[in-house]
């Protein structure tokens, strides 16, 4: 998001409400298509059966890689609590609709 908003932040009037669909949508490109996640977990990685547990290794793998990005930049962070909506948790930190960066 970085070199994004460096490349083209003076161009960029947006805000979002969900990183990971970010990623899922353009790192993962297939995934979402019916079908795709058996594929990914099961032929990709090798993972059979897909348990519970499988499913929710990449997000505790994420969980982590932000924790630990944060720490070593010195970025405060916090998770939203269990329960809450995540779009109401940031609400008072979000920025106002067309407002630009730079």
């Amino acid at each position: 998001m970085e070199t994004l908003g460096k490349l083209f932040g003076s161009l960029l009037v947006f805000f979002y409400h969900c990183f990971d669909r970010l990623v899922i949508h353009g790192y993962l490109r297939g995934l979402p298509r019916p079908g795709n996640v058996v594929f990914y977990f099961r032929d990709v990685l090798g993972l059979s059966p897909i348990t519970p547990e499988v499913l929710a290794r990449p997000t505790r793998q994420y969980q982590a890689w932000v924790e630990a990005y944060a720490r070593q930049h010195r970025l405060p962070f916090q998770w939203a609590p269990k329960g809450v909506r995540k779009e109401d948790f940031v609400r008072p930190w979000r920025l106002p609709v067309g407002f630009t960066h730079g």
